[in-house]
């Protein structure tokens, strides 16, 4: 094992950094307020809540109380939580930032609708995701950032 490096987290400038990714099908956008009805029908199916809150959805109040909050907190940084589409659609959500259990570790994270699993999409926009990271020069390494990411286990064996 190598040994652990602290990501660097560049100091907040009180403006939103601009983040828009694309890879051959996703369109990866900043995360705002205005995709709540997205959220909220992402969140509705329970099957793809059902390993995050046994398919309990999150609520328009869970999320303008908590949740949109900590989606958003992201926006000065060169990272943070991106809406993905695909052909213009709103497929679910992706994110990169620093870990809840350890914040020297970036953490890769997504939701998708059912109807993108198994189609390679994740691969696609955790692969943009840290394309972006690693040319961002920010100080991680693709272990630790996936070392964090929550259930990655078949997306990582196809990561380069």
């Amino acid at each position: 094992p190598r040994p652990m490096r602290p990501c660097r987290v560049l100091a907040s400038s009180a403006m939103p950094f601009p983040l828009e990714l694309r890879s051959d099908r996703l369109h990866l956008r900043r995360l705002t307020a205005d995709h709540l009805p997205d959220l909220l029908a992402l969140d509705a199916d329970p099957e793809v809540m059902r390993h995050i809150s046994g398919g309990v959805p999150n609520t328009r109040e869970d999320y303008l109380s908590e949740l949109l909050p900590r989606m958003l907190a992201w926006d000065e940084h060169p990272f943070g939580f991106l809406a993905a589409y695909e052909a213009g659609r709103f497929q679910g959500w992706f994110h990169l930032r620093p870990s809840v259990a350890d914040p020297h570790v970036l953490e890769l994270g997504y939701r998708l609708q059912r109807a993108a699993w198994g189609r390679g999409l994740a691969t696609e926009g955790s692969r943009a995701l840290l394309h972006h990271a690693f040319a961002a020069g920010l100080d991680a390494d693709e272990e630790e950032v996936l070392a964090g990411a929550g259930d990655l286990r078949r997306t990582q064996g196809r990561m380069p």
